[in-house]
């Protein structure tokens, strides 16, 4: 590990490298520094430090230092050390895309720590095979994840166990709602409703923050399954549900909180409740509008402007899809089309209709240029609009 050098007073992060570096270095020269201990907690907090400095190989070497001395040591929480030391490294690899150091970091804590005789020291070993599932679906591997994820669901401790380490219960919550995140996404609805309804069961009443943050993930994705299985008064209570959860709760997921009041406004609109689901949608630009970050605001002007001309408000509804496609950062060019129809058929509700013809003749020839699925059955959309117009005007 390279020398720190003179940082200066102007940095925290700099500051508690530099003071760490010297506690390592009196303890290290010092007739005591046998104390494997304290030389574990140092080095644990400068490794810390210098990942949080962008240090990151410093860092990973002030953890090797603990891997290779602590993991077989008599005294639990310095193995436990161990182990830590190990999980901040797959993340840090993780981070820079390592990836096959981070599974190896990962998988090594499962051989040397699963089995051990310490509660503390099982329970991060399970965490970390969460970690392994977790990664595998961050990168498209969703067999494979929810093989893992099965397996940390088969060493559920008991209740006792769990009452003892709360991080037993941690890792099991994560693997419940990520693995139903994961069924979500390929489609198969039933079981990821019975793994969202298996989490509640498990944890919807637990006194641990962490585990209850999970919610957030949780609620959300069972109200869009349940809203795609056309379920839709169940997905409004499932919604209601989340936002009694989280209200005035600043550190919650926006992203997630936005995504289930849209979903609410597309529920009620499902079940002809219109005035409600402007409501809900005026309450979601109240909301987050202000938030550029939100990816969901377009999707809030589109279901705005839809609602709006089904109840007979089409120059309103005009305006907010003009809003719409003004906001144009990773818009997909199917998208884009979606957008302009339903713009072209909000100016042949105010008959205007040369406008109309020649939004509804542009996206006919995007799909000249991008012939894909979604795209063909938009033009196809409009070319019943522009067939529309022409008998019209006959």
């Amino acid at each position: 590990m390279r020398e720190i050098g003179d940082v200066g007073g102007t940095d925290p992060v700099r500051d508690q490298v530099a003071i760490l570096s010297g506690q390592l270095a009196e303890l290290e020269k010092s007739p005591g520094s046998t104390n494997l201990r304290e030389l574990t907690a140092v080095h644990m907090r400068l490794g810390g430090a210098l990942l949080d400095a962008g240090r990151i190989q410093d860092g990973l070497d002030a953890f090797s230092w603990v891997i290779e001395r602590c993991g077989e040591a008599d005294d639990p929480s310095i193995r436990l050390s161990a182990g830590l030391a190990l999980y901040l490294s797959a993340e840090a690899m993780y981070g820079r895309e390592d990836w096959s150091a981070g599974d190896d970091a990962l998988a090594e804590i499962r051989r040397r720590f699963s089995d051990d005789a310490d509660l503390a020291v099982r329970a991060l070993a399970l965490t970390a095979r969460a970690k392994e599932a977790s990664m595998l679906a961050a990168r498209g591997r969703f067999l494979e994840a929810l093989a893992v994820y099965d397996d940390v669901l088969s060493r559920v401790p008991t209740a006792q166990e769990q009452d003892r380490a709360v991080h037993f219960e941690r890792a099991v919550a994560q693997a419940l709602a990520e693995k139903a995140e994961v069924l979500r996404k390929l489609n198969r609805s039933g079981e990821a409703l019975a793994t969202y309804s298996e989490f509640l069961r498990r944890h919807s009443n637990s006194s641990d923050r962490e585990v209850r943050s999970w919610l957030c993930v949780v609620l959300p994705g069972k109200a869009s399954v349940l809203f795609h299985s056309e379920l839709y008064e169940s997905a409004l209570d499932t919604v209601d549900d989340l936002l009694v959860e989280f209200a005035g709760d600043l550190t919650a997921d926006r992203e997630a909180l936005a995504d289930a009041v849209l979903t609410r406004t597309a529920s009620l609109m499902n079940l002809g409740r219109d005035e409600e689901a402007l409501t809900s949608n005026d309450e979601f630009v109240n909301r987050y509008w202000n938030d550029a970050s939100l990816p969901q605001r377009r999707r809030a002007l589109g279901l705005g402007a839809w609602i709006r001309r089904r109840l007979g408000r089409p120059a309103e509804a005009l305006q907010l899809y003009d809003r719409a496609l003004e906001i144009t950062d990773g818009l997909s060019p199917h998208s884009v089309a979606f957008l302009a129809l339903r713009r072209a058929e909000a100016l042949t509700d105010l008959d205007r209709h040369d406008e109309a013809r020649l939004a509804l003749e542009d996206i006919v020839a995007r799909g000249h240029r991008d012939a894909d699925e979604g795209m063909v059955e938009l033009v196809a959309q409009a070319r019943e609009v522009l067939d529309t117009l022409d008998s019209q005007a006959e």
